[in-house]
């Protein structure tokens, strides 16, 4: 097991360069405020956690053991930049996760070995006949984990009330709406504003959307922000595993944080986003193709932009079909298919062709203003 956790801390320099530095922080670094932090820790959270220790199961203790572990690490490494704290904490998940897994896996065939009276054959059919998620809840919740991720905001007040707001354009109020009607709460019309305010703030309603949609979110400042949440209520962070193609994550985030817009210069149409942290739009690139590249030299600020008409075309026919989108910006989506067949007939030299090519784009233009 050593020289595979070995092989995964050394697929990236820079990922084992943040893990050096994360721990020489946490050994050597003596700042008094980190120490307060640890001893708060230490002492109000895993107490709370491990009273029953000795009646817990050896591997759930070992699991919590690592859970812990992990997140006193990613306290120090509160010092670090935001896009160091991502990538050492997706790979702090996914070490001890295997790690787990290897020592259940372990202890599970100890217990095979010493006891005869174990049936074999029931245990093994329990594991293969795990209910499968809900799908409609999965697409739902994934979806609603981007929709966090891009415009979300978790709140803890200083009387310890836990709240839930996302902002977005009155354009988008379907977005607003939608969860209004899954997970309660209010909508109010922001004063001075074109845009619409979503707030949360029963403990029914915020213990429902962490059961949704924790171990789904990937933005590093909404983790920071829901982990205070958890915190409060004794939950553990659950980290997301990698992205997949069939989650509605990434529409929930062009939904919130997305872009879809035309280039005359280029006769193109872009689907773009824009992020400070490089390490969530390379895994965004990975699953779904696309570039990612540094949208201003003075900022460090990148942009995720796809835009072959091939990637285009099969994101229309084999994902947003089952993800779709529930902001304004479906309407442009939906007229790409047109714009790609006039651009097909060569709709330049084809003044009826062209005719019907400016419809279309008045009515793009219409759809995002």
């Amino acid at each position: 097991m050593a020289p595979y956790m070995m092989l995964i801390m050394y697929m990236n320099m820079t990922m084992c360069v943040d893990f050096i530095k994360i721990i020489f922080y946490y050994l050597f670094d003596n700042n008094s405020q980190m120490t307060k932090v640890h001893n708060y820790i230490s002492y109000n959270y895993t107490s709370s956690k491990y009273k029953s220790f000795l009646s817990t199961p050896l591997t759930i203790v070992v699991k919590k053991m690592m859970m812990q572990l992990m997140w006193m690490f990613i306290v120090r490494s509160m010092r670090l930049g935001i896009s160091e704290i991502t990538r050492y904490m997706f790979t702090m998940n996914y070490i001890m996760n295997y790690t787990y897994t290897y020592f259940k896996r372990t202890f599970i065939n100890y217990q095979f070995a010493s006891d005869k009276n174990i049936n074999k054959t029931n245990y093994k059919q329990n594991i293969e006949n795990v209910p499968i998620k809900n799908t409609d809840d999965y697409i739902f919740n994934t979806w609603l984990a981007g929709i966090i991720d891009g415009d979300g905001c978790f709140n803890l007040s200083k009387q310890g009330y836990a709240s839930l707001e996302i902002t977005m354009d009155i354009r988008d109020k379907e977005v607003l709406y939608l969860m209004k009607h899954k997970l309660g709460g209010s909508i109010k019309h922001r004063s001075g504003a074109k845009a619409l305010r979503y707030r949360l703030h029963h403990k029914a309603g915020i213990l429902d959307v962490i059961n949704r949609i924790n171990g789904l979110m990937r933005n590093s400042k909404r983790l920071v922000q829901l982990n205070k949440i958890l915190t409060k209520y004794g939950i553990l962070l659950k980290m997301p595993s990698d992205l997949k193609y069939n989650s509605g994550w990434l529409a929930g985030t062009i939904d919130s944080d997305g872009s879809i817009y035309y280039n005359d210069k280029s006769d193109q149409m872009f689907i773009s986003m824009s992020q400070k942290d490089k390490y969530l739009l390379d895994n965004i690139q990975k699953v779904y193709g696309g570039k990612v590249y540094k949208n201003d030299n003075k900022t460090s600020n990148f942009k995720y932009s796809i835009y072959r008409k091939k990637d285009m075309l099969h994101l229309m026919d084999n994902y947003f079909s089952k993800y779709p989108l529930h902001s304004a910006k479906k309407h442009r989506l939906n007229l790409m298919k047109d714009f790609y067949l006039l651009k097909s007939k060569n709709y330049k030299s084809n003044p009826e062709k062209y005719d019907q090519f400016m419809t279309l784009i008045n009515k793009w233009e219409i759809y995002g203003k």
